[in-house]
């Protein structure tokens, strides 16, 4: 079964950008009887790593002969940017986020999300709200009323819209005045530090009162020692974000897609989900769409695609 891995290529018009495939069309061996030739896959670039590309290479040959079509592996694609080549129709699956998916259906994209990816072996990421070891007057999140907020960046789940929803929400606050970051509304004052860590070491240096932090990047810090677990302290943590996955173009026949979704769901290969997600015991599973409830409350409450 042939395989075609190309770069991502980008075409600028009206502010949209388009993948676009590699120039060989030779069609796979045989034929499906729904007539798919070719699948357009988006991969996470694996080029100083030789383990990690040589099993994301045997995972697309492995694809490429269960369904019998052509594999074009593109590298390199942004959330964004995949997103708007699924709408567009040249690109058909990709890693996501549930929030990348939700948000690519409000942007109006055809897609579908199509397994869960499940590593028991690795620590979920969830959002934290966290303080400096000496704040000890900030025992709750209403103790946060008046102080200093260190968010992340407006396109972080965990590092804005979580904890924005969560005090929008709690509070019962004006959402735009809170994006916004308008002084005296709520916070004294506001911050997008840019990262995780930027956020962690405000909140520890004293330079903001509080911030909001991704689970896993304090952990990270914690075992690299940059931060000790002594300096700071953890106000409040919401449940764990839901699991990330492939989505496909739902626009595709659903032969398929039911085909592409059990050969996910019966890949076993322990050597690629050790070098790709880190664990021998990782595995796509089915997607349980009863976990993206909050995230649509999430979206229905700060008004996210809505005009």
């Amino acid at each position: 079964m042939k395989m075609k891995k190309c770069l991502l290529g980008m075409l600028a018009l009206v502010g949209l950008a388009t993948l676009t495939g590699c120039g060989d069309d030779t069609p796979a061996e045989g034929a499906r009887e729904d007539g798919v030739t070719e699948l357009r896959i988006a991969l996470v670039a694996n080029n100083d790593d030789p383990e990690a590309g040589r099993a994301s290479e045997e995972f697309t040959q492995a694809m490429a002969e269960a369904l019998n079509v052509t594999i074009t592996e593109i590298e390199g694609v942004s959330h964004l940017v995949g997103i708007e080549a699924m709408r567009s129709g040249s690109l058909d699956v990709m890693m996501a986020s549930p929030f990348t998916y939700m948000s690519g259906l409000v942007a109006g994209a055809e897609i579908e999300f199509l397994a869960t990816l499940y590593n028991p072996d690795a620590s979920h990421n969830n959002t934290t709200i966290i303080t400096g070891a000496g704040n000890d007057h900030i025992q709750t999140l209403a103790d946060l009323e008046g102080e200093t907020f260190a968010f992340v960046d407006t396109a972080s789940l965990s590092g804005f819209l979580n904890p924005m929803y969560l005090f929008v929400s709690m509070f019962d606050l004006d959402h735009t005045r809170m994006m916004m970051f308008e002084p005296g509304y709520f916070f004294s004052s506001a911050i997008a530090s840019g990262s995780h860590d930027g956020s962690l070491m405000a909140a520890v240096n004293g330079d903001v009162t509080a911030a909001a932090v991704g689970s896993m990047i304090i952990d990270n810090m914690v075992e690299s020692g940059v931060v000790n677990e002594d300096d700071f302290r953890i106000i409040y943590a919401l449940e764990p974000d839901p699991l990330a996955g492939y989505i496909v173009r739902s626009d595709l026949p659903q032969t398929f897609i039911d085909d592409l979704r059990d050969f996910l769901l019966t890949f076993d290969d322990e050597d690629f989900f050790y070098n790709i997600h880190r664990s021998p015991n990782a595995r796509f599973i089915e997607t349980d769409h009863s976990e993206f409830a909050d995230l649509q409350r999430l979206m229905d409450r700060l008004e996210i695609g809505q005009e």
